[in-house]
């Protein structure tokens, strides 16, 4: 559905004057047309921003219902740790914004076993669709306005299956639509780099359309035939608040002297006790990925001195001390 603004238009025709609700969003500035107004609008046209160049994450939850609390959870902790290592750019798609619902004991806010979730969602429930996720990809949506010197960290989490992900357990998007739409996104030059983590059950399957040389470094919480599983449910809240392998993603940063290098996070992960086999998919990847450093992804130097940014005192000495500024 399309949102209208109460921004109007007047125009005549047969000496009547009509007057038009604008979509919202739409301005239309003076000695401009509303064909032009609407063309610069295009997400599809944006030029790339001093922002395109910097760190960009996606973090997306697919699954509906309060009984998956965990995973509306896991999307906002990932956002969260990249927005505590100075991620200005974040945007988090989740289909269940459970902070709402009436039995959540703690009102409007979420947490993962005494971290308080501070993100916040950007598209919930009923708009979190596989039409929405590959148009936000593709540029069609905006929301990722990342450029051809952006790093993007791309996080899924939900209900899967072989070369499939559900969405509020009705609809699903498979491993073919989502290799198309990030081949789209690097024939429209959207990211240099991509890190694309994936927490669901047969997690692995979703990389297998994925094609040589488009940057992309898959890591997937599960193998093809195997279960992702929940952590114990709290007694607080009655369901449980993350996934296994999302909450040692957060343990993983919580560490005093974690290591800021894919390899050691990976290493790290495979020894978790998430139940699961860790994958990693680097055929779409050029070069070696172990020494690559995490904070490409999940950080943003940046922004770390910028004084109009969210963080606080304490993000300000945890950046200092990872990028050593």
């Amino acid at each position: 559905s399309c949102h209208v603004s109460w921004t109007t238009m007047f125009f005549a025709f047969g000496g009547v004057l009509f007057l038009l609700p604008l979509p919202k969003g739409v301005v239309v500035a003076k000695g401009a047309s509303l064909t032009t107004a609407t063309r610069r609008n295009s997400s599809s046209l944006h030029e790339a921003s001093p922002s395109s160049r910097s760190t960009w994450v996606l973090a997306v939850g697919t699954s509906r219902y309060f009984a998956n609390y965990r995973h509306a959870a896991n999307a906002l902790a990932v956002a969260e740790v990249a927005r505590s290592l100075g991620v200005r750019h974040r945007f988090v798609m989740v289909a269940e914004p459970c902070a709402c619902n009436a039995r959540n004991p703690e009102r409007a806010r979420l947490e993962m076993y005494g971290r308080r979730l501070k993100g916040k969602i950007d598209v919930g429930g009923e708009q979190v669709t596989p039409r929405s996720l590959k148009d936000v990809l593709t540029g069609r949506r905006r929301g990722l306005e990342s450029g051809p010197e952006s790093n993007v960290l791309f996080y899924l989490t939900g209900h899967g299956g072989d070369e499939f992900l559900k969405f509020h357990d009705a609809d699903e998007i498979n491993s073919f639509e989502l290799a198309f739409a990030l081949e789209e996104m690097r024939a429209k030059k959207r990211y240099r780099r991509m890190l694309f983590v994936v927490d669901t059950c047969q997690a692995a399957s979703l990389f297998a359309k994925l094609q040589p040389g488009l940057e992309i470094l898959g890591i997937a919480s599960s193998v093809v035939g195997e279960n992702a599983y929940a952590a114990p449910p709290d007694p607080h809240v009655g369901v449980s608040l993350a996934d296994r392998f999302t909450l040692e993603i957060a343990r993983y940063f919580e560490q005093p002297n974690w290591r800021d290098s894919i390899g050691a996070f990976v290493d790290y992960l495979a020894a978790a006790p998430t139940r699961s086999t860790l994958v990693v998919h680097d055929h779409s990847w050029t070069g070696p990925w172990r020494s690559t450093p995490l904070t490409d992804f999940f950080g943003d130097k940046g922004f770390l001195l910028d004084d109009d940014q969210d963080q606080d005192d304490d993000d300000q000495d945890d950046l200092r001390a990872v990028f050593g500024s």
